[in-house]
């Protein structure tokens, strides 16, 4: 897979990878419960792979930084990788199944009032996700 990256500096712009490409790799995934390990366990489940899970951890922070340590792999969400810094020996790779996504709410009291302010709070919050997120 390291081969495959080279000379794409973007990782965004790398071919994306098939689950199958990774499923003999030691796996580093958040603790069961978690959103995110639910949904990389449905996509091992969709796949019929049964990954081999020596880490269970309860972030992504620190699923990343141990698959930087060379201690396994790790599927993140876009986001861990998007928004945070990301290590210099880590190879990223988006993934070929991308049915899987987690939604963003945005919640307030019902019996309190909706001032312009909290209406403009809304709008400019949908504004940013949805240009931070649909690139």
């Amino acid at each position: 897979l390291a081969a495959r990256a080279e000379g794409i500096p973007d990782w965004r712009m790398r071919e994306p990878i098939n689950v199958e490409d990774i499923k003999d790799e030691i796996f580093i995934q958040l603790r069961k419960d978690h959103s995110i390990r639910i949904m990389t366990d449905r996509i091992f489940a969709k796949h019929n792979i049964t990954p081999n899970v020596k880490f269970e951890i309860r972030t992504n922070d620190i699923a990343h930084r141990l698959a930087a340590s060379g201690l396994g792999v790790t599927l993140l969400p876009e986001s861990e990788v998007r928004f945070n810094e990301t290590i210099p020996n880590c190879i990223y790779f988006p993934i070929e199944d991308r049915t899987y996504s987690r939604q963003i709410y945005i919640s307030y009291l019902k019996s309190l009032y909706k001032t312009s302010v909290i209406s403009e709070c809304i709008k400019t919050v949908s504004d940013i996700a949805g240009q931070l997120f649909d690139n």
